[in-house]
């Protein structure tokens, strides 16, 4: 079975486990990473997809299967699907799983399977979605990547908070919002070195989408101004504040929770509860004397993304194979 694996190149430490499990089981994988961080993304997706002799080489491979993670809303991305077809059909994994955008990356051909990590994107693929495809519910990939032990005792747990990075701050000396001195120390994780400011940064570890695991497991608090982050570090057990950059509309629902719109560069996100930086210090001070509350409210945020039983979902990576297996 011959595969091509298209993805972001930040994203190859959460997926080297699938790849690897893919290649035990005796199936060709070719990899193909774009790298777009250091530019707009559009650029990047126009140079990779559109090359004509890029295309040409990937024609000739006669590929099975096309696995893809990556942006898809830019017309040279269908231009390459159009144009390297697969034998059977796509593959489609989001990376992404904080706004509405449909996690369709690929063209309708062939047998396609549609892997979805959030119920949310669940039951839009299943009501929107064309259904000359498979979709699949399974658990999100990072989830069952292979962890190194980091022991990385600076930051506390309880006092101190993780902003994680966001490029609109790139080149700041500093970022700050009214409400931060109820944290001992914020430090700073980024996505890619280029969003990298001058502020307390975390190991390399910590750095990229593998990084959230390690960030959930050291502070109890991160802020962030709305990214796939927000639902990884509900996964991990931590619970995430929203910073009011792109909050449209607020409504509280009780002294800590909110319900909020919420603006990203798609358009809007279906309204979703979460906390955000008003009265941030009553807030957290209640969180932080009552582990009780703390993990009561945590639940209430993960329920509004993810089912009960999540964690028994199947994996990524069994369910790609499985779907191989059954229509190559």
């Amino acid at each position: 079975m011959k595969i091509l694996y298209i993805l972001d190149k930040p994203q190859i430490p959460v997926h080297q486990h699938i790849i690897d499990f893919l290649r035990s089981k005796d199936m060709e994988i070719k990899t193909e990473f774009i790298i777009h961080h250091e530019k707009k993304i559009g650029d990047a997706h126009w140079e990779f997809f559109q090359n004509k002799k890029f295309q040409e080489n990937h024609i000739k491979e006669n590929y099975d299967f096309i696995i893809w993670n990556t942006h898809s809303s830019f017309p040279d991305t269908r231009a390459f699907q159009t144009a390297v077809k697969p034998r059977v059909g796509f593959i489609d994994i989001e990376h992404d799983l904080f706004d509405d955008d449909l996690p369709e990356h690929t063209m309708i051909y062939g047998k396609s399977l549609l892997l979805t990590f959030q119920k949310r994107h669940h039951k839009i693929a299943l009501e929107k979605l064309s259904k000359n495809r498979t979709i699949v519910k399974s658990r999100w990939p990072n989830l069952d990547v292979i962890y190194e032990p980091l022991e990385f005792n600076a930051v506390d747990k309880w006092n101190d908070a993780i902003l994680i990075g966001f490029h609109g701050w790139a080149g700041r000396d500093s970022v700050y919002y009214p409400g931060f001195e109820v944290f001992n120390k914020i430090w700073y994780k980024i996505y890619t070195p280029s969003w990298a400011i001058n502020m307390p940064l975390l190991p390399e570890q910590f750095v990229g989408p593998k990084g959230s695991k390690y960030c959930a497991e050291a502070c109890k608090f991160i802020l962030t101004s709305g990214s796939g982050c927000y639902q990884d570090v509900l996964l991990f057990g931590s619970i995430p504040i929203m910073l009011p950059d792109n909050i449209v509309k607020e409504e509280p629902l009780d002294d800590i929770v909110s319900r909020v719109n919420f603006k990203v560069w798609r358009g809007e996100v279906t309204p979703f509860k979460c906390i955000t930086m008003k009265n941030i210090k009553f807030k957290i001070d209640l969180l932080r004397n009552d582990i009780n509350l703390f993990e009561k409210i945590q639940k209430e945020l993960f329920s509004e993304w993810f089912d009960e039983d999540y964690f028994s979902f199947p994996p990524a990576h069994e369910v790609i194979y499985n779907f191989i297996k059954e229509n190559g």
